[in-house]
């Protein structure tokens, strides 16, 4: 019973707005408003902002997007302008363009343009790219240059394997047997001019286990050069 005192009829829970007190029948016949409502505080720091006509100060806008920042900065900006132009100033500021930095990605470069320049030139950039990818897949897909990278790989292969049998020959006159597997080239201990046993290896006495060691890394590092300038030259070819 203590509850009813607080009980709203249900012709009370709205509010009724009388439409004989507005001087418009429909709101497509009004203007847009040219106020930012419940933002004044914000209105004065742009309008501070702007008026700062000194170098290095600089406006930082955040709000919820599709509240009307853009709009609001804008309209305060023409109305700068306007200000300016009836005192018989004419302001008109550069473009400011923000170029990437393959040097230092955080710090893009920036290129100063005459007013309205910056669009034509992103837009001229943007046609540019395009055309760059075009001609670029065009080039390497084409016949010709599939041609080329084939000779090329096959005379790679070709080099390779000539130096591989050359090096194969300077192992063998060491006492070595060079052998190309899925890891990589191993250089095997001869004995005799047949493969020696790991069990016979290592039965040898240590200096000459040594000695063989010596001549093995003298090999790999030989046969690491001669295998990389083979590469250099198809990649310099290609």
């Amino acid at each position: 019973m203590k509850l009813q005192k607080y009980e709203v009829a249900a012709d009370k829970l709205r509010r009724h707005c009388d439409p004989d007190q507005f001087e418009f029948d429909s709101t497509e016949n009004l203007d847009p408003l040219q106020e930012f409502i419940g933002q004044e505080r914000a209105i004065r720091a742009i309008e501070f902002g702007l008026y700062m006509d000194k170098p290095q100060y600089n406006i930082y806008v955040a709000g919820v997007s599709g509240t009307g920042k853009t709009s609001a900065v804008k309209r305060h900006i023409e109305k700068i302008i306007t200000e300016r132009e009836a005192k018989g100033e004419s302001p008109s500021p550069n473009d400011w363009c923000y170029l990437y930095n393959f040097k230092d990605v955080d710090y893009p470069q920036i290129a100063s343009l005459p007013q309205g320049k910056g669009r034509i030139f992103r837009d001229q950039v943007a046609i540019l790219l395009e055309g760059l990818k075009y001609e670029l897949k065009r080039a390497f897909s084409s016949e010709e240059y599939t041609t080329h990278v084939k000779r090329v790989v096959e005379e790679g292969q070709s080099e390779q394997q000539r130096l591989f049998e050359q090096v194969g020959q300077e192992a063998r006159e060491q006492g070595f047997l060079l052998e190309a597997t899925p890891t990589g080239p191993v250089l095997i201990p001869l004995a005799e001019g047949k493969p020696m046993a790991q069990a016979d290896y290592l039965s040898l006495d240590d200096s000459v286990k040594k000695e063989y060691e010596a001549k093995r890394l003298v090999l790999l590092q030989k046969l690491q050069a001669t295998l990389e300038k083979a590469q250099e030259v198809e990649r310099e070819k290609i």
